[in-house]
């Protein structure tokens, strides 16, 4: 398809649709990450599970903004805090603070699923930052740009380290994990195609 030769308003829908795909695996991540949590337990060491839940509320963040939707965004960030806040020692993990983060991505789910639809999403926002000890400072971009590339590298390492470890995986939860990367993929890419139209049309 020539995406020149459609309206703002299908080439807005268009990239909604391929925003959706992205986000509705994000979320399942995200979803999948506390349930995780919650089997181990709130006491087990769940370093690994926190990095992959930041990656998650970090790439939805970014790609939330792309198509200016500020509802997830703002969620997006305070999850950022906190799985950094935790990653840093900074924060327990607790039930209440699991019960805020189950709350609030459920607020994703909905908006995601109708981007145009009124919801109180900054009483969520609220109850997230009253979880951070302290009342903490936000984190600024600066502040986490050392948590990304530790994992950043970590990834690097997992892939390129000499000793492999084998384990088997059932076709279906692999299968689910390429649909995962290919629709990111498709997204940055899309994005990547169209981004002066793209920011002509969030404009409007």
């Amino acid at each position: 398809m020539d995406l020149n030769l459609i309206s703002d308003e299908q080439f807005q829908k268009r990239l909604l649709d391929i925003f959706k795909k992205e986000a509705i695996g994000h979320v399942n991540s995200l979803i999948d990450g506390i349930i995780e949590i919650e089997r181990r337990g709130i006491s087990a060491d769940n370093t690994a599970i926190i990095d992959r839940l930041f990656r998650n509320a970090h790439s939805l963040k970014g790609s939330s903004r792309t198509v200016n939707i500020l509802s997830i965004e703002g969620i997006c960030q305070v999850l950022e805090e906190i799985f950094y806040d935790i990653k840093k020692g900074k924060l327990t993990i607790t039930e209440p603070l699991l019960n805020s983060l189950n709350k609030a991505i459920k607020i994703i789910e909905r908006i995601i699923d109708n981007p145009t639809q009124k919801i109180d999403y900054e009483n969520a926002i609220k109850q997230l930052k009253d979880m951070q000890i302290g009342g903490n400072e936000a984190v600024t971009d600066e502040d986490m740009s050392p948590f990304i590339t530790d994992v950043s590298e970590s990834i690097e390492k997992e892939f390129t380290d000499d000793t492999y470890d084998f384990v088997k995986v059932q076709t279906g939860a692999l299968d689910s994990l390429l649909s995962k990367i290919e629709e990111t993929v498709a997204f940055k890419g899309f994005v990547n195609d169209n981004k002066q139209r793209i920011a002509s049309v969030m404009q409007k």
